[in-house]
Protein backbone atom coordinates (compact mmCIF):
# COMPACT_ATOMS: atom_id res chain seq x y z
CA UNK A 1 0.00 0.00 0.00
CA UNK A 2 0.95 3.62 -0.51
CA UNK A 3 1.48 5.13 2.93
CA UNK A 4 1.94 8.69 4.16
CA UNK A 5 3.72 8.80 7.51
CA UNK A 6 3.21 11.62 10.01
CA UNK A 7 5.49 11.86 13.02
CA UNK A 8 8.19 14.00 14.57
CA UNK A 9 10.20 12.87 17.64
CA UNK A 10 12.40 9.83 18.31
CA UNK A 11 9.35 7.90 19.52
CA UNK A 12 8.03 7.83 15.94
CA UNK A 13 11.25 6.68 14.26
CA UNK A 14 10.81 2.91 14.89
CA UNK A 15 7.41 3.01 13.16
CA UNK A 16 8.88 4.84 10.18
CA UNK A 17 11.80 2.41 10.06
CA UNK A 18 9.44 -0.56 10.14
CA UNK A 19 7.36 0.83 7.30
CA UNK A 20 10.44 1.58 5.21
CA UNK A 21 11.59 -2.01 5.64
CA UNK A 22 8.20 -3.48 4.77
CA UNK A 23 6.53 -4.35 1.49
CA UNK A 24 4.60 -1.08 1.64
CA UNK A 25 5.70 2.19 0.02
CA UNK A 26 6.25 5.27 2.15
CA UNK A 27 5.41 7.91 -0.44
CA UNK A 28 5.85 10.94 1.82
CA UNK A 29 6.59 11.98 5.38
CA UNK A 30 5.08 14.87 7.32
CA UNK A 31 6.97 16.19 10.35
CA UNK A 32 7.07 19.25 12.58
CA UNK A 33 9.11 22.11 11.10
CA UNK A 34 12.72 22.55 12.23
CA UNK A 35 12.89 24.48 15.50
CA UNK A 36 15.64 26.44 17.27
CA UNK A 37 17.55 24.19 19.66
CA UNK A 38 20.72 24.18 21.72
CA UNK A 39 22.74 27.09 23.01
CA UNK A 40 23.21 28.51 19.53
CA UNK A 41 19.47 28.23 18.81
CA UNK A 42 20.19 26.79 15.39
CA UNK A 43 17.29 25.30 13.50
CA UNK A 44 17.18 21.55 14.13
CA UNK A 45 15.23 19.02 12.09
CA UNK A 46 13.13 16.43 13.88
CA UNK A 47 14.36 12.86 14.24
CA UNK A 48 11.70 11.73 11.77
CA UNK A 49 12.71 14.25 9.14
CA UNK A 50 16.35 13.23 9.41
CA UNK A 51 15.47 9.54 9.09
CA UNK A 52 13.19 10.11 6.10
CA UNK A 53 15.77 12.23 4.30
CA UNK A 54 18.40 9.53 4.85
CA UNK A 55 16.14 7.24 2.81
CA UNK A 56 15.45 9.90 0.14
CA UNK A 57 11.78 10.20 1.08
CA UNK A 58 10.07 13.52 0.43
CA UNK A 59 9.41 15.39 3.68
CA UNK A 60 6.80 18.08 4.22
CA UNK A 61 7.00 20.32 7.29
CA UNK A 62 4.01 22.68 7.32
CA UNK A 63 3.27 24.75 10.40
CA UNK A 64 -0.38 23.82 9.97
CA UNK A 65 -2.36 21.48 7.75
CA UNK A 66 -4.21 24.17 5.84
CA UNK A 67 -6.63 23.62 2.98
CA UNK A 68 -3.80 24.31 0.56
CA UNK A 69 -1.58 21.72 2.27
CA UNK A 70 -4.37 19.15 2.18
CA UNK A 71 -4.88 19.79 -1.53
CA UNK A 72 -1.19 18.94 -2.06
CA UNK A 73 -1.53 15.84 0.11
CA UNK A 74 -4.48 14.59 -1.95
CA UNK A 75 -2.28 14.62 -5.06
CA UNK A 76 -0.08 11.94 -3.47
CA UNK A 77 -2.82 9.32 -3.85
CA UNK A 78 -2.19 7.59 -0.54
CA UNK A 79 -4.04 4.46 0.55
CA UNK A 80 -3.73 5.30 4.22
CA UNK A 81 -1.99 7.58 6.69
CA UNK A 82 0.07 6.37 9.64
CA UNK A 83 0.53 8.74 12.58
CA UNK A 84 2.91 8.49 15.55
CA UNK A 85 3.46 11.54 17.76
CA UNK A 86 3.10 14.02 14.91
CA UNK A 87 2.31 17.01 17.09
CA UNK A 88 -0.25 18.72 14.86
CA UNK A 89 -4.01 18.30 15.01
CA UNK A 90 -5.37 16.54 11.95
CA UNK A 91 -8.25 18.43 10.32
CA UNK A 92 -11.63 16.75 10.03
CA UNK A 93 -11.30 16.72 6.26
CA UNK A 94 -8.21 14.52 6.55
CA UNK A 95 -9.51 11.98 9.07
CA UNK A 96 -12.76 11.56 7.13
CA UNK A 97 -11.03 11.19 3.75
CA UNK A 98 -8.39 8.60 4.64
CA UNK A 99 -7.92 5.74 7.06
CA UNK A 100 -5.68 7.48 9.61
CA UNK A 101 -4.00 4.96 11.92
CA UNK A 102 -2.47 6.29 15.11
CA UNK A 103 -0.05 4.62 17.53
CA UNK A 104 -1.10 5.46 21.09
CA UNK A 105 0.84 4.01 24.06
CA UNK A 106 -1.93 3.73 26.65
CA UNK A 107 -4.94 1.70 27.73
CA UNK A 108 -7.46 3.91 25.96
CA UNK A 109 -9.63 5.62 27.08
CA UNK A 110 -7.16 5.91 29.97
CA UNK A 111 -4.37 8.43 29.43
CA UNK A 112 -5.68 10.21 26.37
CA UNK A 113 -3.56 13.23 25.56
CA UNK A 114 0.00 14.49 25.31
CA UNK A 115 1.85 12.55 28.03
CA UNK A 116 0.42 9.01 28.31
CA UNK A 117 3.76 7.34 29.00
CA UNK A 118 4.86 9.71 31.75
CA UNK A 119 1.43 9.83 33.38
CA UNK A 120 1.13 6.05 33.44
CA UNK A 121 4.49 5.65 35.18
CA UNK A 122 3.72 8.51 37.57
CA UNK A 123 0.41 6.81 38.32
CA UNK A 124 2.12 3.57 39.27
CA UNK A 125 0.46 1.47 36.57
CA UNK A 126 1.58 -2.17 36.63
CA UNK A 127 0.50 -2.89 33.05
CA UNK A 128 -0.40 -0.78 30.03
CA UNK A 129 -1.94 -1.28 26.61
CA UNK A 130 -0.42 -0.18 23.35
CA UNK A 131 -3.14 0.67 20.84
CA UNK A 132 -3.42 1.13 17.12
CA UNK A 133 -6.47 3.34 16.76
CA UNK A 134 -8.47 5.07 14.07
CA UNK A 135 -8.11 8.83 14.27
CA UNK A 136 -11.17 11.04 14.34
CA UNK A 137 -11.88 14.65 15.23
CA UNK A 138 -11.82 14.15 19.03
CA UNK A 139 -8.67 13.82 21.13
CA UNK A 140 -7.70 10.12 21.07
CA UNK A 141 -11.38 9.14 20.95
CA UNK A 142 -11.36 6.89 17.89
CA UNK A 143 -12.08 3.15 17.83
CA UNK A 144 -9.19 0.75 18.31
CA UNK A 145 -8.07 -1.73 15.64
CA UNK A 146 -5.58 -3.56 17.85
CA UNK A 147 -4.61 -3.35 21.52
CA UNK A 148 -2.19 -5.48 23.46
CA UNK A 149 -1.34 -5.35 27.14
CA UNK A 150 2.21 -5.40 28.51
CA UNK A 151 3.62 -5.52 32.06
CA UNK A 152 5.56 -2.55 33.41
CA UNK A 153 8.41 -3.89 35.54
CA UNK A 154 9.06 -2.28 38.91
CA UNK A 155 11.59 0.54 38.61
CA UNK A 156 10.84 1.23 34.94
CA UNK A 157 11.42 4.86 33.98
CA UNK A 158 9.35 6.81 31.49
CA UNK A 159 12.36 6.82 29.18
CA UNK A 160 12.62 3.04 29.23
CA UNK A 161 8.88 2.60 28.71
CA UNK A 162 8.98 5.19 25.92
CA UNK A 163 11.55 3.13 24.01
CA UNK A 164 9.64 -0.11 24.56
CA UNK A 165 6.36 1.42 23.38
CA UNK A 166 8.00 3.00 20.34
CA UNK A 167 9.50 -0.28 19.14
CA UNK A 168 6.61 -2.53 20.10
CA UNK A 169 4.06 -0.10 18.72
CA UNK A 170 5.88 -0.13 15.38
CA UNK A 171 5.45 -3.91 15.21
CA UNK A 172 1.76 -3.65 16.07
CA UNK A 173 1.26 -0.97 13.42
CA UNK A 174 2.77 -3.21 10.75
CA UNK A 175 0.58 -6.10 11.91
CA UNK A 176 -2.51 -3.97 11.30
CA UNK A 177 -1.34 -2.68 7.92
CA UNK A 178 -0.25 -6.12 6.70
CA UNK A 179 -3.71 -7.45 7.54
CA UNK A 180 -5.68 -4.33 6.71
CA UNK A 181 -8.52 -6.20 5.00
CA UNK A 182 -9.21 -7.99 8.31
CA UNK A 183 -8.81 -4.97 10.57
CA UNK A 184 -10.38 -2.10 8.65
CA UNK A 185 -13.99 -2.93 9.47
CA UNK A 186 -13.38 -4.36 12.92
CA UNK A 187 -12.25 -1.44 15.08
CA UNK A 188 -13.70 -1.57 18.60
CA UNK A 189 -15.13 1.49 20.33
CA UNK A 190 -13.33 2.57 23.49
CA UNK A 191 -15.11 1.65 26.70
CA UNK A 192 -14.51 2.58 30.33
CA UNK A 193 -13.74 5.73 32.26
CA UNK A 194 -11.73 8.41 30.50
CA UNK A 195 -8.53 9.64 32.10
CA UNK A 196 -6.56 12.45 30.48
CA UNK A 197 -2.78 12.70 30.36
CA UNK A 198 -1.99 16.40 29.93
CA UNK A 199 1.43 17.76 29.09
CA UNK A 200 3.91 17.80 31.97
CA UNK A 201 4.21 21.30 33.45
CA UNK A 202 7.28 22.88 35.04
CA UNK A 203 5.58 23.18 38.41
CA UNK A 204 5.22 19.38 38.53
CA UNK A 205 8.97 18.80 38.67
CA UNK A 206 9.56 19.34 42.44
CA UNK A 207 9.43 16.15 44.53
CA UNK A 208 6.84 16.19 47.27
CA UNK A 209 8.55 14.47 50.20
CA UNK A 210 5.41 15.08 52.25
CA UNK A 211 3.77 12.05 50.68
CA UNK A 212 4.52 8.33 50.69
CA UNK A 213 7.84 7.17 49.28
CA UNK A 214 5.92 4.92 46.87
CA UNK A 215 4.19 7.93 45.30
CA UNK A 216 7.35 10.06 45.33
CA UNK A 217 9.41 7.35 43.63
CA UNK A 218 6.83 6.85 40.89
CA UNK A 219 6.89 10.61 40.37
CA UNK A 220 10.67 10.43 39.88
CA UNK A 221 10.46 7.47 37.50
CA UNK A 222 7.67 9.10 35.50
CA UNK A 223 9.73 12.26 34.91
CA UNK A 224 12.97 10.44 34.09
CA UNK A 225 14.90 11.34 32.05
CA UNK A 226 12.87 14.38 30.98
CA UNK A 227 12.08 16.84 32.39
CA UNK A 228 13.38 15.25 35.60
CA UNK A 229 12.01 15.44 39.14
CA UNK A 230 13.90 17.90 41.33
CA UNK A 231 14.69 18.89 44.92
CA UNK A 232 16.83 21.63 46.42
CA UNK A 233 19.54 21.40 49.06
CA UNK A 234 21.75 24.22 50.33
CA UNK A 235 20.41 26.49 47.61
CA UNK A 236 21.30 24.11 44.78
CA UNK A 237 18.80 22.33 42.56
CA UNK A 238 19.24 18.61 41.87
CA UNK A 239 17.53 16.41 39.30
CA UNK A 240 16.71 12.83 40.36
CA UNK A 241 16.74 10.24 37.56
CA UNK A 242 16.52 6.94 39.41
CA UNK A 243 15.26 6.03 42.87
CA UNK A 244 13.63 3.25 44.86
CA UNK A 245 11.62 2.89 48.05
CA UNK A 246 13.38 1.97 51.28
CA UNK A 247 11.89 1.20 54.70
CA UNK A 248 13.79 3.92 56.60
CA UNK A 249 11.71 6.52 58.44
CA UNK A 250 12.50 10.08 59.50
CA UNK A 251 11.29 13.66 59.38
CA UNK A 252 9.91 14.71 55.99
CA UNK A 253 12.81 15.76 53.73
CA UNK A 254 15.47 14.60 56.21
CA UNK A 255 18.67 13.05 54.87
CA UNK A 256 18.85 9.63 56.54
CA UNK A 257 22.00 8.42 54.81
CA UNK A 258 24.45 9.57 52.14
CA UNK A 259 26.77 6.86 50.87
CA UNK A 260 27.83 5.07 47.70
CA UNK A 261 24.75 2.85 48.18
CA UNK A 262 22.37 5.76 47.81
CA UNK A 263 21.14 9.09 49.09
CA UNK A 264 18.22 8.29 51.41
CA UNK A 265 15.68 11.06 52.03
CA UNK A 266 12.68 10.55 54.31
CA UNK A 267 9.14 10.92 53.03
CA UNK A 268 5.90 11.01 55.02
CA UNK A 269 6.03 7.22 55.07
CA UNK A 270 9.20 5.27 54.29
CA UNK A 271 12.03 6.91 52.35
CA UNK A 272 13.38 7.46 48.88
CA UNK A 273 16.78 5.99 48.04
CA UNK A 274 18.29 7.96 45.16
CA UNK A 275 20.61 6.08 42.84
CA UNK A 276 21.22 8.54 39.99
CA UNK A 277 21.47 12.30 40.47
CA UNK A 278 22.24 15.27 38.28
CA UNK A 279 23.54 18.61 39.47
CA UNK A 280 22.16 21.35 37.26
CA UNK A 281 24.58 22.07 34.44
CA UNK A 282 26.33 18.72 34.81
CA UNK A 283 25.79 15.20 33.52
CA UNK A 284 23.74 12.57 35.38
CA UNK A 285 25.95 10.47 37.66
CA UNK A 286 25.63 7.54 40.05
CA UNK A 287 25.22 8.81 43.58
CA UNK A 288 28.63 7.37 44.51
CA UNK A 289 30.26 9.80 42.07
CA UNK A 290 28.09 12.76 43.11
CA UNK A 291 29.04 12.51 46.79
CA UNK A 292 32.71 12.53 45.88
CA UNK A 293 32.30 16.17 44.88
CA UNK A 294 29.39 17.31 47.03
CA UNK A 295 28.59 16.76 50.71
CA UNK A 296 25.13 15.76 51.85
CA UNK A 297 24.93 15.89 55.65
CA UNK A 298 22.84 13.39 57.57
CA UNK A 299 20.11 15.18 59.52
CA UNK A 300 19.84 18.12 57.10
CA UNK A 301 16.57 18.80 55.29
CA UNK A 302 15.91 18.85 51.55
CA UNK A 303 13.20 21.02 50.04
CA UNK A 304 10.97 20.61 47.00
Amino acid sequence: MRVIFMGSPHFAVPTLNTLIGSEHEVIAVYAQPPRPAGRGKKLSKTAVQLKAESHNINVYTPEKLTTEELDKLDLLNADLIVVAAYGLLLPERLVTSYPCLNLHPSSLPKYRGAAPIQRAIMGGEKTQDICIMHMEKGLDTGPVYLRKNYPIAAGTTAGQWHDFCGQTGAELMLEVINNWSSFKNNAQQQVGDTLYAPKILKDEKPINFNTSADIAVQHVLGLSPFPGATFSYKGELFKVLDAEVTEHNGQVGEIISASKDGLIIACATKSMCIQTLQRIGKKPMPIADVINGFSFHVGDRCDA
